[in-house]
């Protein structure tokens, strides 16, 4: 029997890093490793892998190293983590039960904290590292708390307090709770100001900024050198869309009057909550202006005005509305319209394709008559229990279990498959950071992109398995009680919609159909 394999773990958060240069390795994570290496070579442990996390800190759970790490536990590659501290692993006594307790045995792990004399094979040293993990959230929460008081008193001076400036600003290198204007930037907002007081929408205006290969302000902030992480990373993430337009437009910061406190946290654990407008802390004159007075009422004049005229328009949302999604890019379809020789031509498209022209490939329009009855058909051989594989792809036929089996089936398989593709890419690139190949700055953007695609397709498969799980006969009462409720439609309706689709999902227009996917509620 060979020697035991240990994974080294290392994590160093924002506030205890010290750095002689920024960008260098922090010396911390470098005694953190050195220490851990000669434990190993004390103990008789082979090395499997490094894993180092900086700047992040021990609350969050998508730390990519971390994560890394975990996958190669459960899948038998490593017998030993190995931490200086246990709070290097993490500070929440719930994640720590969760893996130093539970999984961790399950995947035949053991654990090891020699600064805090931890060692799962010591059935003693259990009670104290359940003590200690104790001890890490109370830190926590005394830290959340303190951060919070700190922030809001900045908030109340007016002074900066977010990770990135708004687009159109960076912060000041002297004093980063000031903002100063970042000309290049601040000429793309005003043309935005511009365009929508001249009568464009948000999604002219995306389509005009796109068309001119202008960088949306994710990209744009990734230019200039900024560890910008996007939220997901999908294909609107690199190009403008209409709800960024809108965000700009609404952003009073570019007035000159400092606006935050718009969301509160009540403590490290929980998401924020949205505060209400009337409660947002403003200090005005704390920075140039981006946009003028009169202009920037010009445009929330223009917003109340637009309000006004939709509240004259009673039942006008379509029934399939918020219903439709791109099967290309899984963006949702707008209802759109355009008025021909013989009258109004109306149509669902992709909204990623609205914005941009290259983004997504699915960029032809559905007729809305066409899918009302192909959804209007497809629920009435629902309700009669019928199937037609040749009208369309039902995912959750009545009593056609095998098929609804097969589809959920190849999905999952297809986002194993994915899952697998992206966590070697994720190694590759550890790879080649060791080997000089690659940036870490760069490794790491790509890896926490990676990393956030993992989580979305397991969560996925999670629901797919549930999904699998609830294929029974115990279903058929609920389709019973519908069948019963409405038996064969004419027309759809909001109520026959709500009850019974969840999407529709539309592909690209191929030679003979459009490749429509329905999945039932039911």
């Amino acid at each position: 029997m060979g020697k035991p394999l240990a994974a080294i773990y290392c994590r160093l958060s924002d506030e205890d890093s010290v750095k002689k240069n920024p960008g260098d390795e922090s010396e911390s994570i470098q005694n953190q490793r050195s220490v851990l290496f000669e434990h190993c070579m004390k103990m008789g442990w082979d090395v499997y892998q490094i894993y180092c996390d900086e700047d992040y800190s021990g609350a969050d759970q998508s730390r990519p190293e971390w994560l890394r790490m975990l996958h190669d536990c459960e899948n038998g590659r490593i017998d030993i983590v190995l931490c200086k501290t246990q709070s290097r692993f993490s500070r929440e006594v719930e994640i720590t039960e969760k893996y130093i307790s539970n999984k961790f045995p399950s995947w035949g792990v053991r654990f090891v904290a020699p600064y805090d004399n931890i060692d799962t094979e010591n059935t003693e040293s259990k009670k104290a590292r359940q003590i200690g993990g104790l001890v890490n959230e109370w830190y926590l929460d005394d830290l959340s708390a303190n951060v919070r008081k700190t922030l809001e008193h900045k908030k109340k001076k007016g002074e900066w307090t977010g990770s990135f400036a708004p687009y159109g600003y960076e912060t000041d290198p002297r004093d980063h709770n000031k903002l100063l204007v970042d000309q290049t930037a601040a000429y793309i907002v005003k043309d935005i100001f511009k365009m929508y007081l001249s009568g464009q929408g948000y999604i002219a205006i995306a389509k005009n900024l796109n068309d001119r290969r202008i960088p949306n302000p994710s990209v744009y902030k990734r230019s200039c050198g900024l560890k910008f992480r996007a939220s997901s990373g999908g294909p609107t993430s690199e190009i403008w869309t209409s709800s960024t337009i809108s965000r700009i437009l609404r952003n009073e910061t570019y007035t000159g009057t400092m606006v935050q406190g718009k969301r509160k946290k009540l403590d490290y654990k929980h998401p924020s909550l949205a505060v209400p407008q009337d409660k947002w802390i403003r200090v005005p004159d704390t920075h140039e202006a981006i946009i003028d007075t009169e202009t920037w009422n010009a445009v929330q004049s223009k917003f109340a005005g637009n309000r006004s005229r939709q509240e004259k328009f009673t039942g006008c949302r379509h029934v399939l509305s918020g219903k439709v999604y791109c099967a290309e890019c899984g963006n949702s379809m707008w209802k759109m319209s355009c008025q021909l020789s013989y009258g109004r031509y109306q149509y669902f498209k992709c909204r990623t394709v609205k914005e941009s022209n290259t983004a997504c490939t699915n960029n032809r329009g559905v007729r809305v008559d066409y899918l009302e009855q192909t959804v209007t058909d497809a629920i009435n051989a629902l309700l009669c229990e019928l199937y037609d594989p040749g009208l369309i792809a039902v995912t959750v036929p009545k009593d056609d279990t095998d098929s609804t089996i097969n589809i959920l089936t190849k999905e999952k398989k297809k986002n194993l498959t994915d899952i697998s593709k992206k966590r070697r890419a994720i190694e590759m690139m550890y790879e080649d950071v060791m080997e000089g190949r690659l940036e870490r700055q760069e490794s790491r953007n790509f890896i926490a992109m990676y990393t956030n695609e993992i989580r979305r397709k397991e969560e996925r498969n999670e629901i797919i398995d549930a999904e699998l799980g609830a294929i029974a006969p115990k279903e058929t009462p609920q389709i019973k009680d519908v069948i019963l409720r409405f038996s064969q439609i004419d027309e759809l309706s909001s109520e026959v919609v709500e009850e019974l689709v969840d999407r529709i999902v539309v592909g690209p227009d191929g030679q003979t159909s459009r490749g429509i996917s329905i999945y039932w509620s039911v």
